[in-house]
């Protein structure tokens, strides 16, 4: 075949019969364009309109309409922090709040046995201030009066320090009535169960019938006390200062005194008692006494030793005398 008419088949082109869209002819004229050193404004605005004006962007979107249901959103509300600050207690305490102490006393009721950094207690600062409100406040939520601070004083004693004899007064009737009402349900059978409005009645701690008084002036009378005094416990002392750390958490803790040490109170009430060994005599030769502590220096024990003499010693001796007696010849003659 004839290279010219190769040439002449292949540009026979057929055009098609479809209108080109508009998008691409844009799209064609800014190719164009681009090859171009200078693209023109109109081109631009052409691709814009073309672009936007497709079907992808022209989706129709749903308006939100006021008949719809608007979801109420719950107001915000701050988290309360109800972490305890000791600090916070005793500065109320101090400036005589009570609004602010008895909100933290109920947010923290064991908040009332809290100590700061002084060993300190919200009822010893308020006996230190001598506000008798705030403490009679203090005590409605029973706190314990024995706790002492790093000098080993105790709310009392702080009060009586400065003076207060009206605080003292009222911490001893907080101490007595304690005392009363435990010894009232460790022995119910003490009670007195008799009329009020008689004049005769027996009394179960005198062990009498008590005639032409009251039933109150007996319970105030000497004789009364003294019979009362007298079936009262003595408080069991470990030998423990009070003022000691491992003593205070135990207190804090809840732990009765009047039980064993420990937490479950199950341990020994008073030191354990022991016994030295002194001598070489053997064992159980001779019974020595269990004590809590012992005395190894007993003069009482000591036998007097006789002092070892030497030949020094001796000749020193035998020269004094010897000086004495020619010094009293010389006032003799």
């Amino acid at each position: 075949m004839d290279p010219s008419q190769l040439l002449v088949r292949m540009k026979h082109f057929v055009r098609s019969t479809e209108k080109p869209s508009t998008s691409s002819v844009v799209n064609n004229e800014f190719k164009q364009a681009r090859r171009t050193s200078f693209v023109s404004g109109s081109h631009v605005k052409q691709f814009y309109e073309s672009t936007v004006g497709k079907e992808a962007f022209q989706t129709n979107q749903k308006k939100c309409t006021q008949d719809k249901a608007v979801k109420k959103l719950k107001p915000f509300t701050k988290l309360v922090n109800t972490a305890f600050n000791v600090n916070s207690l005793m500065k109320a305490v101090e400036m005589g709040k009570a609004a602010d102490v008895e909100d933290i006393l109920e947010k923290n009721k064991e908040s009332v046995n809290c100590s700061d950094q002084f060993g300190w207690t919200p009822i010893m600062s308020a006996c230190c201030a001598g506000n008798e409100r705030m403490v009679e406040l203090l005590l409605q939520w029973k706190p314990d009066l024995s706790v002492r601070d790093k000098r080993g004083q105790s709310c009392r004693d702080l009060a009586s320090a400065q003076g207060y004899q009206h605080i003292v007064q009222i911490l001893d009737q907080y101490i007595q009535d304690m005392h009363e009402n435990t010894v009232a349900k460790q022995n119910p059978t003490n009670t007195l169960q008799v009329p009020s409005d008689s004049t005769t009645f027996y009394c179960k701690v005198c062990k009498q019938y008590i005639e032409n008084t009251s039933m109150k002036k007996h319970l105030s009378s000497t004789i009364h006390n003294f019979h009362k005094a007298s079936k009262r416990k003595m408080p069991t002392m470990y030998g423990i200062p009070e003022s000691n750390k491992g003593f205070q958490i135990l207190v804090k803790s809840g732990w009765n005194k009047e039980d064993g040490l420990g937490p479950s109170g199950e341990g020994h009430k008073y030191p354990p008692k022991t016994i030295l060994k002194q001598d070489r005599t053997g064992l159980g030769a001779k019974r020595y006494q269990a004590r809590v502590t012992h005395t190894l220096e007993d003069n009482s024990r000591k036998e007097a030793r006789q002092k070892k003499t030497f030949k020094r010693d001796l000749k020193m001796e035998k020269t004094k005398e010897q000086r004495l007696e020619r010094n009293l010849r010389r006032m003799l003659s």
